[in-house]
């Protein structure tokens, strides 16, 4: 889950650098493809972690993958409406406020997993000692 979280870091700060530095038509290659693959990688990794979430059965674990990868998808489309269809600043707010909602549901289920993680472990064993 960390890993998802400094994956969203770098796609806001590539994008940041396509916004400040690049104009539209973007050019193929370079930054413009590296921030569109890195948003791609995201939503992959969304799609697995609300698999892996649906898996352990924890409401609160598909909740917020869930919640999570439609904010990603959302940012997505306000980047590629930015990117395609005119610079609207109303895209790039949506695409700011997609990142952070984004990165709040993932770091949220952070939490979630590793409350889940530390009942498991508090749990007594049920281990059977032939004699």
């Amino acid at each position: 889950m960390l890993a998802v979280l400094i994956v969203l870091a770098l796609q806001y700060f590539l994008g940041i650098y396509v916004n400040a530095y690049l104009v539209a038509p973007y050019p193929r290659g370079g930054i413009f493809t590296a921030h569109y693959a890195v948003g791609l990688l995201l939503v992959g990794l969304g799609l697995v972690i609300l698999v892996v979430s649906a898996l352990t059965r924890s409401i609160p674990a598909i909740a917020t993958s869930a919640m999570a990868l439609i904010f990603v998808t959302l940012a997505g489309q306000a980047g590629r409406l930015f990117a395609f269809y005119g610079q609207d600043p109303v895209y790039s707010v949506v695409m700011a406020l997609g990142f952070l909602l984004a990165f709040a549901s993932y770091f949220s289920e952070l939490l979630v997993v590793r409350s889940m993680i530390s009942r498991t472990s508090a749990q007594p064993s049920k281990t059977f000692n032939a004699p």
